[in-house]
């Protein structure tokens, strides 16, 4: 069982080592930390607080709770929704002018004739 076959069964026994091995990290060869607020096998799980142990998930910081990330994330929530708030607004503004002026245009025209 040479060349192809050979090739594909190494490939495969090298994923299943890799995504064994990946707990705490992820990427090629397991080289990138998990980013913060994720632990687990391929960074695949929440951590229940802000900082956690990147293996375990263990809160580092005992006084952050979910809680606490839930009424931050209200507050990102709140904060962006005023964002984008002026697009509706601008958007009714270019109806309104349009519509001005398409009825000028029309008007203009009538007297033309």
């Amino acid at each position: 069982m040479g060349g192809y076959m050979s090739n594909l069964l190494y490939l495969r026994s090298d994923w299943t080592r890799v995504n064994q091995m990946c707990v705490g990290s992820f990427g090629l060869e397991c080289k990138k930390p998990c980013p913060g607020g994720y632990y687990g096998k391929q960074c695949s799980e929440e951590c229940q607080c802000d900082i956690c142990n990147a293996t375990t998930g263990e809160c580092s910081n005992v006084t952050t709770t979910t809680e606490n990330r839930a009424k931050d994330f209200s507050l990102y929530e709140r904060s962006r929704s005023g964002e984008t708030l002026w697009l509706p607004i601008l958007l009714g503004i270019f109806v309104i002018v349009g519509s001005l002026a398409a009825v000028l245009f029309f008007m203009n025209l009538k007297k033309e004739r």
